[in-house]
């Protein structure tokens, strides 16, 4: 998805925000500079924002999606012997 396969309109900050989503069963945290002093320009600064959201998650579904995801590293189209990891 994350490289142009299928007519998904994401934006490299939004997979990651929902990868992490999954990785820490729920929370999705909003995207921040970690130190905005050092940004250039005027930015501007917002002490209000919530940093985090829960969002819940059917453990079934978590658990076949994160297995998923591992299972695509060792037996899938990420593993070294798969075709498209060669």
């Amino acid at each position: 998805m994350s490289i142009g396969q299928g007519a998904v309109a994401a934006t490299p900050i939004q997979l990651a925000r929902a990868i992490g989503g999954i990785a820490s069963g729920g929370v999705m945290y909003r995207p921040h500079v970690v130190i905005p002093e050092n940004l250039v320009g005027n930015t501007g600064r917002n002490e209000n924002v919530s940093l985090a959201k829960q969002v819940a998650i059917d453990l079934d579904a978590w658990n076949l999606i994160t297995d998923a995801m591992a299972d695509v590293t060792t037996t899938g189209t990420a593993a070294m012997d798969s075709p498209a990891g060669n």
